[in-house]
């Protein structure tokens, strides 16, 4: 991984670059941890009825915008790279627009970077789970990406509204609420 965090979402290399990303974020809360004698684990609900990205509920030492702005942008830049997904789905779609609701968990460092863990996609069009190929597809691109720093250095649980669709975009054909 690079040297400073990210300042916008990347593609990680692989795998590889992925597990060392997740060492070093480990070791990082590990140190930040031990030396402050906190951890633990924040949970956020982001999306639609948040404004779009906002924290309706977080742990007890947290306050209630918990990087509300930076997951957003974040999720918003990613659509490009989870772009090719709809695509190679449309013909097996009905719609000509695709509404999920994407389970996330969200694992970073401030001063390195944030992984993404779709622990589970739904089809908010459908009213439940994605088609196998979909869901494969939109999962192997979102473990391939690195997300700039959470300013808490925690893992977030996320449910976070992805709209792709046909109509104007930013050429992606993807779309953000």
């Amino acid at each position: 991984p690079a040297d400073s965090p990210p300042r916008r979402v990347r593609r990680l290399a692989g795998a590889a670059e992925r597990q060392q990303l997740l060492s070093l974020i480990t070791a990082a809360r590990e140190r930040r941890a031990s030396a402050t004698g906190a951890g633990g684990r924040l949970t956020a609900t982001a999306g639609a009825d948040t404004g779009g990205g906002g924290a309706a509920a977080v742990g007890p030492d947290m306050p209630s915008t918990l990087d509300r702005e930076t997951i957003r942008d974040a999720m918003h830049e990613a659509l490009p790279f989870l772009g090719d997904c709809y695509v190679d789905a449309r013909p097996t779609r009905t719609t000509d627009h695709l509404a999920i609701v994407a389970h996330l968990t969200l694992t970073g460092d401030p001063d390195i970077g944030t992984l993404v863990d779709a622990s589970q996609l739904d089809d908010d069009d459908e009213g439940g789970p994605l088609a196998t190929k979909l869901d494969d597809c939109l999962r192997a691109a979102l473990q391939t990406l690195e997300l700039p720093p959470l300013s808490t250095g925690a893992s977030i649980e996320v449910n976070y509204p992805l709209l792709f669709g046909d109509g104007p975009s930013d050429g992606s054909g993807a779309g953000a609420p």
